[in-house]
């Protein structure tokens, strides 16, 4: 094994060995063993370990870099970097620990498959499989690349991630893609104040105050403080005072509102339900209000509130005060039972009132 020692070395071959200098240790090649300086420097390959305030490997490397400030810009990196700063140009499979951790840039084909464990103030990624865990945790949005978080992020204030597979957890905020970088989440994200999820969602949704979802669906259970925000819900969808969503196949649960912008497939509870369905698809179910239901488009089921409307009944409304369209089939049971049109005499009628369709007008022959 060769050993060099100095004030600072310069090296143009390739070294295998023990390096000692105070000021810098500089290696044009290739590089395997120990370097310990105030800064190293390989311009090569780099196997073994480098220690000082700086290290800095042109190329790939295998080993542990200990320092102020570590960076590899090489197309793969296996080991691990501990330092205040670190940096990975390419490849990762290891640990990095310390403030703030950057793995790839913007330009590097070798960014995508970074595996291993990522502990720091400040993480920095397109690509994650494994543990990150950081004040925040976010995507660097490398133009062209589709690069995925799998495993566990945790975020002490916010997680903004690309698409995601697994557990996500930020104090404050988790972030699935952005409005010009679309993203999907399949797994658990929760969210102290908030999740956003920029795309579809397949899994578990938890936050103390708002789920936002857009995209085309949201499969899994959400719950919201507060309120959910969703497209085409499949599920389970509670919130504490506002559901809105496109259309609900499953159940929908909320303390105050919940408004459908379109079908509801399942069972809809909440202090008051909107349903605006669609003229030519039948809204099924059972929809359960303390105060009031407003039904549109034709529906099939069961509508239990103190007040019910609906345009197009198919089945059997229950409160204190009931209406439905003219084109209705079914029971109204309640004090105030009425049909907003048809002849007079079958438009009202108090305790049971039974609808046999729109009336039928006297052919003229």
């Amino acid at each position: 094994m060769k050993i060099s020692i100095g004030l600072s070395k310069e090296k143009e071959e390739d070294f295998s060995g023990l390096e000692l200098a105070v000021i810098k240790n500089h290696n044009e090649q290739d590089f395997k063993g120990v370097a310990l300086a105030t800064a190293n420097c390989t311009e090569g390959n780099m196997d073994g370990i480098n220690a000082g305030a700086v290290n800095r490997v042109e190329k790939s490397a295998s080993g542990v870099l200990i320092g102020a400030a570590n960076g590899v810009e090489g197309q793969e990196f296996r080991g691990a970097e501990i330092g205040f700063f670190n940096y990975v140009g390419g490849k990762m499979r290891g640990v990095l620990l310390g403030g703030i951790n950057v793995l790839g840039e913007d330009d590097s084909p070798f960014l995508l498959g970074n595996k291993g464990v990522f502990i720091g103030g400040l993480n920095v990624f397109d690509d994650m499989q494994g543990l990150m865990v950081g004040l925040v945790n976010k995507r660097s949005y490398s133009p062209g690349y589709d690069g995925e978080t799998r495993g566990i992020s945790l975020g002490a204030l916010v997680n903004l991630a690309g698409d995601t597979r697994g557990f996500s957890f930020g104090t404050l905020v988790n972030a699935v893609g952005d409005a010009s970088d679309k993203a999907n989440m399949k797994g658990v994200s929760f969210g102290g104040l908030a999740n956003y999820i920029s795309e579809n969602m397949n899994g578990v949704a938890v936050s103390g105050l708002i789920n936002f979802m857009e995209g085309q669906e949201a499969k899994g259970f959400r719950f919201g403080g507060l309120a959910n925000f969703s497209p085409d819900m499949i599920g389970m969808s509670s919130a504490g005072v506002f559901n809105l969503g496109y259309s609900l196949k499953g159940l929908g649960l909320s303390a105050g509102i919940n408004i459908l912008r379109d079908n509801l497939y399942g069972v809809l509870i909440g202090a008051v339900n909107y349903i605006d369905g669609d003229q030519f698809e039948k809204s099924k179910g059972v929809v359960v209000s303390g105060l009031g239901n407003r039904i549109k488009g034709p529906f099939e089921g069961v509508s239990f509130g103190a007040v019910n409307y609906c345009e197009s009944l198919r089945g059997l409304q229950l409160g204190l005060v009931n209406i439905c369209g003219e084109d209705s089939k079914g029971a109204q049971l309640g004090i105030f039972n009425y049909r907003d049109s048809g002849p007079w005499y079958s438009r009202l009628f108090p305790g049971i009132a039974v609808r046999r369709g729109k009336p039928k007008k006297p052919q003229v022959l």
